[in-house]
């Protein structure tokens, strides 16, 4: 729960959804925030709001893989550990959602006037992705404390 409300924090402060799931585990797997903002800030909207995988998708393969992966140049075993981790997450993400394209999540497309004022109109934002980004680190912690 603490690693939700973290994560929820972050993405109603200042983070996009990618940020607000990578930035909640960063730290404690060597990554500072500052870089883990910079690294994921390209993510939120799925993909720079190409409405492609969702961000808060995209913030947890990369948290998984900071977490799992290997940084030798044959990562071997820690690389198909996080392909794993991701294939579950992704399984677990569409059970509880549906989908992960930000597009089929939201139904409505932010790169026109009409569809942010609808996203904003129906709060989107708070109804849609929040859930997306608390599941998604629900789904990471469970995820890594069952590999520890």
């Amino acid at each position: 729960m603490e690693k939700m409300n973290k994560a929820d924090k972050l993405f109603h402060e200042h983070s996009n959804c990618a940020q607000a799931v990578l930035l909640t585990f960063a730290a404690e797997h060597g990554l500072d925030d500052p870089t883990a903002q910079k690294i994921a800030s390209g993510f939120g909207g799925g993909i720079a709001r190409l409405q492609e995988t969702c961000g808060a998708m995209t913030g947890a393969c990369m948290a998984l893989g900071l977490a799992i992966g290997d940084s030798e140049p044959d990562p071997g075993k820690a690389k198909e550990a996080t392909s794993a981790a991701i294939r579950v997450f992704q399984k677990r993400f569409i059970g509880l959602h549906g989908a992960t394209s930000c597009r089929d999540l939201l139904q409505v497309d932010l790169n026109t006037e009409e569809g942010r004022a609808i996203h904003a109109q129906k709060n989107l934002r708070e109804t849609v992705c929040t859930p997306c980004v608390r599941d998604a680190v629900m789904i990471v912690e469970e995820l890594l404390t069952d590999k520890s």
